[in-house]
């Protein structure tokens, strides 16, 4: 049943085609100011 209002939805396929390169751009951003706090830089410039 929950199959039904998933698959009826085109939002929902449109965002399980971004998840992994949302997911992707999350983790590029977390280890960037993580290596920017390591290095003393300004990571919010």
């Amino acid at each position: 049943m929950m199959e039904l209002t998933l698959a009826g939805d085109p939002n929902v396929h449109l965002l399980m085609e971004l998840a992994p390169l949302m997911i992707i751009q999350l983790l590029y951003a977390v280890v960037t100011f993580l290596v920017c706090q390591k290095q003393n830089w300004n990571a919010c410039s």
